[in-house]
């Protein structure tokens, strides 16, 4: 996955091997850094070839159909092409001399990011068009958080964990301090309680990002192709599902302020929503602000 992790025991110890395993058999399934990993053999397969996922990646790739579907294409796995085109994959680096795709280029990818290119069939899995790639992304992390949940669990260990930004507790509530968006004289923005058996997801436009002619463009793509650009700067989505939490603090993001909160609101999850205006959104959950250069304004789900 290239990311980092951690894990903060509260009694004795663990095998870091044990735990590196875990981790590393997830990376050998998902990652597209690594292209022996299962989802790479998948998607540099040719069209109308059929693959055969193995158990996890049938799981995650269910799970993944069923949260684009819920989101309507605010979550969407089948948006790598996209990614590529802007320059988003690994390794990124955002003082490459990056160019903003042309509208043709984009319209061009943009049939191939929906589900319909994708038949599955069983555990086979084709693609019906070259070009046609999965991207799990925006879950893997939240997935691998619940897979290292359970094994603390299994151990008896009570322990908050922490997934390259998503954070999980284990027996035990835990008060987090939650980054702000932007550079600050405060040491972050503001704190809430993550109770027993939830975790927490974080996407904003400022983890991977490049700038031109002061415009921000972040990795995270609209359902129109282009970067997000709506006014909201970071998501964080508190769920006892750590996959579920990952992929909505996506989806959230390209949804926007309105819509976003709509949708935690009548599914009863719990949000911080982050405008670019400084203000803050909360859909059932209590914050306690810290940087006073933001301002909250709550809306209880």
């Amino acid at each position: 996955m290239g990311t980092f992790y951690d894990i903060s025991l509260e009694n004795g110890s663990v095998s870091n091997e044990e735990v590196q395993d875990i981790l590393d058999k997830i990376d050998n399934l998902f990652s597209l850094s690594n292209q022996s990993s299962e989802l790479s053999r998948f998607n540099n397969l040719e069209k109308n070839l059929s693959f055969t996922l193995g158990k996890e990646t049938l799981f995650l790739y269910n799970r993944a159909l069923e949260l684009y579907s819920q989101t309507n294409g605010a979550f969407n796995p089948f948006i790598y092409p996209l990614i590529e085109l802007w320059g988003f994959t690994p390794p990124f680096n955002q003082f490459a001399n990056h160019v903003i795709p042309t509208s043709s280029q984009i319209n061009c990818l943009l049939p191939l990011c929906d589900s319909n290119n994708f038949v599955l069939v069983g555990n086979s899995l084709t693609k019906l068009n070259d070009g046609c790639k999965l991207d799990f992304g925006a879950i893997a992390k939240g997935y691998a958080l619940d897979q290292l949940r359970s094994y603390l669990l299994d151990k008896n260990k009570t322990a908050l964990i922490n997934v390259g930004g998503n954070l999980a507790s284990v027996r035990k509530d835990y008060t987090i301090g939650l980054a702000s968006p932007r550079e600050s004289e405060f040491s972050y923005l503001l704190s809430f309680q993550l109770k027993d058996g939830y975790t927490c997801s974080t996407s904003g436009d400022y983890e991977k990002y490049f700038t031109i002619d002061g415009q921000r463009y972040c990795h995270i793509l609209d359902k129109n192709g282009y970067s997000v650009n709506n006014g909201v700067m970071s998501v964080s989505i508190i769920h006892k599902d750590g996959l579920m939490a990952d992929a909505l603090s996506t989806a959230v993001m390209v949804m926007g302020l309105d819509e976003g909160l709509k949708f935690c609101k009548n599914n009863g999850i719990s949000a911080i929503i982050v405008t670019s205006n400084n203000q803050i959104h909360t859909s059932n959950i209590d914050v306690k602000l810290k940087d006073t250069n933001y301002f909250i304004n709550e809306q209880k789900a």
